[in-house]
């Protein structure tokens, strides 16, 4: 499990992610803005931060050796889903806390968020892999700018910015989540028929 630990550099992913995290408190309300078909969308840099925590979070689980990886189902299949639950919750844990001072619903809203990127992550994994998580959210991005404001106000779906009480939200935030680690699963087990890149 050490050589484990190590060849994944888990300390170092977990460093990278808290720094995140200070940066998303300190300057988390700023705004970036992204252009879409219409009116330009503002997005705080809390939720691309947060999307930066959940590719860390994914992007630790690669492999230095894949093709040792590709056959186990023991030691080290436990392992990676060890390893993903242990950086998934340090990641939720670390982007709630930092969003926590502003307030209870920012916090719910930025877990939400966390939980849909890591999703997202995982999916580009599965299907690709998992270096290459970062495309995941990129693509996430892309739809909240693009089709997640009609009319001016966030669609009941964005799992970024629609409010905390917003039950759709929640169930696509989730909904990602479960999609993005099936495909994990999947690859993982050699389901897909892929060969583990």
């Amino acid at each position: 499990m050490r050589l484990y630990v190590r060849s994944r550099r888990l300390f170092a992913a977990s460093a990278v992610m808290a720094t995140l995290a200070a940066i998303s408190a300190a300057v988390g309300t700023n705004t970036l803005t992204l252009v879409s078909r219409g009116d330009p969308v503002a997005v705080p840099y809390l939720l691309v931060l947060d999307a930066f925590i959940a590719v860390l979070a994914v992007g630790s689980l690669a492999s230095p050796v894949p093709a040792m990886d590709r056959g186990d189902v023991g030691v080290v299949a436990r392992a990676r889903w060890l390893h993903l639950a242990g950086m998934g919750a340090l990641g939720l844990v670390l982007v709630a806390a930092a969003s926590l001072p502003r307030s209870a619903v920012v916090a719910l809203e930025a877990g939400r968020a966390y939980l849909a990127w890591l999703g997202l992550a995982l999916l580009a994994a599965g299907v690709l892999r998992e270096s290459l998580a970062a495309i995941g959210p990129l693509a996430g991005f892309f739809i909240i700018a693009w089709f997640g404001h009609p009319a001016g106000a966030p669609a009941p779906w964005n799992w970024g910015q629609a409010p905390a009480a917003e039950a759709v939200s929640w169930l696509t935030a989730v909904g990602l989540l479960a999609v993005g680690m099936l495909a994990c699963a999947r690859r993982w087990c050699g389901a897909l028929g892929l060969p583990y890149l």
